[in-house]
């Protein structure tokens, strides 16, 4: 039986509860305000070293193997009087056409002693590669896959990017993201970025200070040694901002990787190699243009047990690439860099290699000025274009030459190589990064679709991809790169906001775009 005492105890108790829960409110509160600034922090350097970050756990078997290598293509120098010089003006933007027959371009000049002695080096470095034991090949953990990448600090949001749309596929293939040199902007993206979507950084400075040599590598030549010291036996190597459609796990596991280990996508351009080339590789009845077109190198297959040969060759033409190999494998060319430096370092050495006969699709819109903006590329399946055509053939030294292909079945899209420009949350809003109008807005000012109506894009792929890859965007601008803090110096008040503040505008524009330009329609296709 409750009496006016008790009743009166229980009231003032009920009382203090609500006073002591309103003043722990006040005090969250007030300490949520007082850090609302500080906890959009995710990286101060001050709490973290370089030297915590994971050592690469081959380290010293690539130092090894490195040491060897390097001598060889040191002690193989072209050791030419004179560069190649490029002397007659051309248009290299041809697009490649199978049935239409091209002349091989020649316009470079060589004088013929400078080409005996870059043809005694190169013959001298294959044979001293085939001289190595087969334990001082390239390094790699038996029995492994994997995703093998490459980025300049600049490219590290667009990469985030292209991870996302990789988990998005179900795919769990581990990714190996190889840098040049560690500093607090890596860092940050290394600790608090990557590792949430399976990518492991590492960096080709350990490897060249470890093994006292001294390497300095230009934009093209990163994707070579990033396969080269990939720990991965099976590799797919993918640029910065390209991605598959849908897992790429299969291919690892289908002809015609499992039959040459080797596999390479084609690019829109004619294939422009000089006859010095194959006068200096030994190359015996060049193939005529009308063979294949020219390498995009955005997507690589490697097996490193079946071409552990044909990589160090590439290694040794990227090495010298910039001064030799690529003005002779190109002429000038669209893209000219590394591209066709995989491709001919097979052939030069008779390893087979399948190329994609499907040729590749341009995304892009047509403006409301009339004029076309492409943005992108599209690589098609190599397992459903190897089983769709009647002649199925790999290209080697003896076999690249042309084959008459009547195709059974259409492949399916596999990767969008989203290149120019840069899609990037940071920028792509913005002119003055790329030098060109934002494909993000029509010249009226409109905020549009970058690559194509929704309609054609479930047409050709399957779903409206590019709804997703904007998806993908958002993930990474409101999520992985919210305050992300990547400078040396120790962030001050002013700083902490100033990042707060253009972290949250970036991520309203790409929601804004995403509402804008993409309709409820689409918001299902996107699934």
């Amino acid at each position: 039986m409750l009496t006016w005492k008790s009743t009166r105890r229980r009231r003032k108790h009920l009382a203090w509860t609500i006073l002591g829960i309103i003043f722990l409110t006040f005090i969250v509160s007030v300490y949520n305000h007082a850090s609302a600034t500080s906890s959009h922090l995710k990286h101060d350097l001050s709490d973290s070293t370089f030297e915590e970050r994971e050592p690469n756990p081959l380290l010293a078997q690539h130092t090894t193997f490195w040491r060897t290598l390097h001598a060889l293509i040191l002690n193989n120098h072209p050791q030419t009087e004179k560069k190649p010089d490029l002397v007659v003006p051309r248009n290299p933007h041809i697009s490649y056409d199978p049935g239409h027959s091209h002349p091989r371009p020649d316009v470079l000049w060589m004088d013929q002693l400078d080409i005996e002695r870059m043809k005694n080096a190169h013959a001298n470095f294959v044979t001293d590669i085939r001289k190595l034991p087969a334990t001082h090949g390239p390094v790699y953990n038996s029995g492994t896959r994997g995703i093998v990448t490459t980025a300049s600090e600049s490219l590290l949001p667009t990469l985030t990017v292209s991870l996302h749309m990789l988990r998005n596929t179900g795919s769990t293939l581990a990714v190996e993201i190889f840098l040049k040199t560690p500093n607090a902007h890596t860092d940050a993206f290394c600790s608090y970025v990557f590792p949430n979507l399976n990518a492991k950084c590492l960096y080709l400075s350990d490897i060249f200070d470890r093994a006292t040599t001294t390497v300095a590598l230009s934009t093209y030549q990163y994707k070579i040694f990033s396969i080269l010291f990939s720990s991965f036996e099976d590799v797919l190597l993918l640029d910065s901002d390209a991605w598959p459609i849908s897992n790429p796990e299969p291919l690892f596991h289908s002809m015609p990787f499992t039959d040459v280990g080797m596999v390479l996508w084609p690019d829109f351009w004619y294939a422009s190699e000089s006859p010095y080339f194959f006068e200096i590789a030994k190359i015996k009845d060049p193939p005529t243009l009308e063979t294949r077109p020219a390498t995009e190198s955005g997507e690589i297959m490697y097996s490193k047990s079946k071409h552990g040969y044909g990589i160090m060759l590439a290694t040794y033409y990227n090495y010298y690439g910039p001064d030799y190999y690529y003005l002779l494998q190109s002429q000038g060319g669209p893209g000219q860099g590394d591209k066709e430096t995989f491709p001919w370092a097979a052939t030069a050495l008779g390893e087979q290699y399948y190329f994609v006969d499907h040729q590749v699709t341009s995304l892009g819109r047509h403006d409301s000025s009339g004029e076309y903006i492409g943005t992108g590329m599209v690589q098609y399946d190599p397992v459903q274009d190897f089983f769709s055509t009647t002649s199925l053939a790999a290209f080697s030294v003896d076999n690249e030459k042309s084959i008459t292909k009547s195709r059974k079945s259409e492949p399916k899209p596999l990767f969008v190589h989203a290149n120019f420009p840069k899609y990037d949350p940071y920028t792509i809003f913005g002119d003055d990064a790329h030098g060109i109008h934002t494909p993000t807005r029509d010249s009226n000012n409109s905020l549009v679709r970058c690559w194509m109506p929704s309609t054609d894009a479930v047409s050709l792929f399957g779903l409206d991809i590019e709804h997703r890859f904007w998806k993908s965007m958002e993930d990474s601008a409101c999520g992985d790169l919210m305050g992300l803090w990547t400078s040396e110096d120790k962030p001050t008040k002013a700083a902490l906001q100033e990042l707060k503040e253009r972290d949250e505008r970036v991520c309203q524009q790409v929601k804004e775009y995403i509402r804008t330009v993409f309709n409820s329609k689409t918001d299902e296709l996107a699934k």
